[in-house]
């Protein structure tokens, strides 16, 4: 058995704040109801979650949303969503995993959270992985392992090398003896070892002893029995220390396959049922795994009786967890979702153009009245200039008139003044002819 990594935003920002369970319950007691409540509640929804205390882990969670809510702290929202469709991931219960996780996704993307949107095409990918739809999952895996890349993401680059590694050991298990086997069993261990490369560097222990149990279940696909039992014992250590009772239980089952095959079947009886134990209080659908392996025990065993009952216990969860309805309603779920998001998607579009429709015609109403206005004080300017040159034309026409009459009038004085002359010149005697008569008058007397 393998183990899926989910993925959170900022899980790993918190780490030394945040030791167990304990701390963190008392932490979240006394916080003030701010942003940092909201992220110490998501860690310990997730500490409760790895823990297999899956009902305090609801009810942590049910304290998230309303919160992030009032807060308007869209991350923690996000987060509250992942690990409530984790949740219900590891409950089996597939159409409610990826409906919290499509919403988580649809928040990121709002905010446009480019490391959370790769978060979540990560963990919604791993849904895929449990219902055997490796194509889908694939799918998923690349695009957050792109963008993961992009962005720099080492530690959420493990986490997708992990995930991409468990679709090919999980191919090497489906048939151990097919010709494709040897190939999908190194390329699990090649992308597993570059998860745990990672990890190591940065120190991630917890995470890194999840790899290494990966790691362990690759070399028993491969008899290398020595090699699988150093990493699942160091792993199960770990596990222990951490109370990661997922953890804890995948590896004594892996120990309890290893057992048998090495004819240690006490050990191997040991193993299966401490993992029964651990998988059935905490609700996980690892006790699938456990009912299939005890079977496989007690047939080798020729316990014919109880071989029936595991085996009709584990046909029982695995139909549970794969039946018809469950895959129909993941799918629709699915579709439902792309669904909004291209109606969304073509709404945005429209709405873009319909806006450049709106800025086309303003800008035609524009031009147009800038026309218009221009053309309108041609007019006027032509009307004006028109006027000025009627005004002026008449101004001149009247000055002419004047200046004829005036010349008509100087005229008639002239005449006239030469007129009186003439009469005053006809009228007075001259003063030669006075003379003339006044000397003739002196002679005659």
């Amino acid at each position: 058995m393998c183990f899926l990594l989910p993925a959170f935003l900022f899980i790993h920002t918190l780490r030394a704040q945040t030791q167990d369970i304990d701390s963190l319950t008392r932490i979240t007691e006394v916080a003030k109801e701010d942003t940092n409540k909201v992220k110490a509640l998501v860690m310990l929804s997730f500490k409760l979650m790895v823990a297999g205390e899956y009902v305090r882990s609801f009810s942590t969670i049910e304290q998230i949303i309303p919160l992030s809510e009032k807060l308007d702290f869209k991350i923690g929202l996000a987060n509250a969503y992942a690990t409530k469709g984790l949740l219900y991931q590891y409950q089996g219960d597939y159409p409610k995993a990826l409906k919290n996780l499509l919403n988580s996704q649809e928040i990121f993307e709002k905010i446009n959270s480019q490391k959370g949107i790769a978060y979540s095409l990560n963990n919604i990918g791993s849904i895929y992985v449990d219902m055997k739809d490796y194509t889908k999952a694939l799918e998923y895996f690349d695009k957050t392992l792109a963008l993961k890349k992009s962005l720099g993401d080492k530690k959420g680059i493990a986490s997708t090398y992990n995930n991409i590694g468990i679709i090919y050991q999980e191919k090497a298990t489906a048939g151990p003896n097919g010709t494709s086997f040897k190939n999908d069993a190194l390329m699990a261990l090649k992308y597993f070892s570059s998860a745990s490369e990672i990890y190591r560097s940065h120190e991630y222990v917890e995470e890194n002893a999840y790899i290494e149990s990966n790691i362990g279940s690759i070399y028993l696909l491969q008899n290398k029995y020595d090699l699988s039992k150093s990493y699942l014992e160091r792993s199960l250590k770990i596990f222990e220390e951490n109370g990661a009772k997922d953890g804890i239980a995948s590896a004594h089952i892996n120990l309890g396959i290893l057992a048998v095959k090495t004819g240690k079947m006490n050990v191997a009886k040991k193993h299966f049922e401490t993992a029964l134990s651990i998988a059935t209080t905490i609700g996980n659908y690892t006790a699938k795994d456990c009912y299939e392996e005890l079977y496989k025990f007690y047939l080798k065993q020729n316990d014919c009786k109880l071989a029936l009952s595991n085996y009709r216990l584990f046909i029982n969860y695995r139909d549970s967890l794969l039946n018809q309805e469950n895959t129909k309603k993941v799918v629709q779920a699915q579709m439902n979702y792309e669904f909004d998001k291209k109606e969304q998607a073509a709404k945005l579009e429209q709405g873009i153009k319909d806006a450049a429709a709106r800025e086309e015609k303003q800008k035609q109403m524009y031009i147009r009245n800038l026309f218009i206005g221009g053309f309108i004080v041609l007019l006027l300017l032509a009307l004006f200039i028109y006027k000025s040159y009627h005004d002026k034309k008449q101004s001149n026409i009247q000055l002419e008139k004047m200046n004829k009459v005036i010349v008509e009038k100087n005229k008639n004085i002239t005449d006239s003044i030469n007129y009186a002359k003439r009469i005053q010149s006809a009228l007075m005697t001259s003063e030669k002819y006075i003379d003339k008569t006044i000397d003739r008058l002196s002679k005659n007397k």
